[in-house]
């Protein structure tokens, strides 16, 4: 068997050994700025190509002298602030801690610059692909297409009935494992949500025991109780999308309440549908071939049946601070959606916000990739920094331990709860990993959002 046919029935991206690390090597002293550009993305850390260099020296020595990398990685993390009372349970206003869930401010894992070994060695070969991001197509697990299925991927809500409102659990770059990523997966399935959408992301590289002990282990009470679809993402697809797609065939396959068969799909009532699209199989912030006229023809029959559309992807329209679209957006959705998309979410930029209207953009914005990546605390706006626009009503600007001194340095994780009113009417509510209500908006049809905060937004 070749090396790229095994690696295709294996679907794990290899860890990092010292030949893959001298192929590195080789195409960033040939290719500097496209690794690194492939680095950022993928660690999620800020580095000048000298700190780059300096860090690839490091890798190499560890991968020559440690007899068992893995415990190397465990090792490198460097300690974060000393937890306070941490012979109690932590306290913070109302919240106390799980005894189940123990936090431990020190754990590092996943930060992009303390935890540099882990992702170098269990994502550094993703950066052999010319920083695209993409693997190659021979290596990649086979899409789904509607075509081969009755559903064609089209699915109906399942509630409580009419004049109860849809309850949606919206959350992001999720698969961590970190205690911030568990509280968040307690308070879902608590939530007795109808319906759980995740917009990607599982680390370090979608492998098999990533979707078991990220994903799989902290949301499989619900299975049964909620429809959970998972939207495909880059690090998914740095392991080829197999275990990306071996896992909702499993979840399918093993509760009935499962209904998703593919890596997009659309869920609707009387009054909306939920279009979640793959932005990453064929190129990272791209709409994968064939989904343009599916998209189309499902907004069709939204038109048609006067349904409200609520867009899902991996992939931003665009960033914080800026106007300026992506090529997601500018040409692949752009002439499909039109004004037809009331509300986009989207996680892989790891913070939290909620944006407006405007011209350019004429949908509500939300980005969600908050949910598990220990991402930096966003520094807050200067009064001479210029405005959002589109505007941003709320960000998420609070570190994680916000009335304390533990880890200033980390963001607030949360997720979403989101509200289908049978008037039309969608709500918001932006939830900490302390289980705290940071911002209610409510989208009337036709108007941009009105938002509430709690004290401190």
């Amino acid at each position: 068997m070749s090396p790229t046919a095994a690696r295709k029935k294996a679907g794990d991206l290899p860890q990092l050994n010292v030949e893959t690390l001298d192929k590195i090597e080789k195409e960033f002293r040939q290719n500097p700025q496209a690794v690194l550009e492939q680095a950022r993305s993928v660690t999620d850390a800020v580095m000048t190509e000298e700190q780059f260099r300096i860090r690839l020296g490091r890798t190499g020595r560890e991968l020559r002298q440690a007899s068992d990398i893995r415990e190397s990685v465990r090792g490198s993390r460097t300690p974060g602030a000393p937890r306070l009372g941490a012979a109690a349970p932590l306290s913070i206003g109302s919240f106390t801690e799980d005894s189940t869930i123990p936090i431990d401010p020190d754990d590092t894992m996943f930060e992009g610059s303390a935890d540099f070994l882990g992702w170098f060695v269990f994502a550094g070969p993703g950066f052999l692909f010319g920083g695209t991001g993409a693997v190659p197509v021979a290596e990649r697990d086979d899409f789904r297409k509607h075509d081969g299925f009755a559903s064609k991927f089209v699915y109906p809500v399942r509630n409580a009935g009419a004049g109860t409102p849809v309850e949606v659990a919206l959350f992001s770059d999720f698969g961590t494992g970190r205690y911030h990523s568990l509280y968040i997966a307690k308070q879902i399935r608590e939530s007795g949500a109808d319906l759980a959408f995740h917009c990607g992301d599982v680390y370090y590289a979608g492998r098999k025991e990533e979707f078991r002990e990220y994903v799989e282990e902290p949301l499989k009470d619900m299975f049964d109780t909620t429809d959970l679809y998972m939207i495909n993402s880059n690090h998914e697809m740095l392991s080829g999308g197999k275990w990306y797609f071996d896992f909702i065939e499993r979840k399918r396959a093993n509760h009935s309440r499962q209904q998703q068969e593919g890596s997009y799909f659309c869920v609707r009532n009387s009054k909306f549908q939920i279009l979640g699209l793959d932005s990453d199989y064929d190129r990272r912030g791209r709409l994968a071939d064939g989904l343009k006229q599916w998209l189309t023809d499902r907004l069709n029959e939204g038109d048609a049946l006067g349904l409200t559309n609520i867009l899902l992807t991996a992939n931003q329209p665009y960033r914080l601070g800026s106007n300026k679209p992506t090529k997601l957006l500018e040409r692949d959705l752009k002439a499909i959606i039109g004004n037809r998309v009331r509300l986009w979410a989207w996680g892989n930029n790891h913070y939290c916000a909620l944006f407006g209207r405007n011209p350019q953009f004429p949908f509500i914005g939300t980005c969600i990739g908050h949910g598990g990546y220990p991402y930096e605390t966003l520094p807050r706006p200067l009064e001479t920094d210029p405005p959002n626009d589109p505007p941003a009503l709320f960000v998420e600007y609070r570190s994680r331990f916000h009335s304390t001194n533990i880890r200033p340095d980390r963001g607030n994780n949360g997720w979403c709860k989101m509200r289908l009113h049978d008037e039309g009417t969608i709500e918001l509510i932006y939830i900490d990993w302390m289980g705290n209500e940071r911002c209610n908006a409510v989208i009337a049809p036709g108007m941009q959002p009105v938002a509430t905060f709690t004290k401190d937004p």
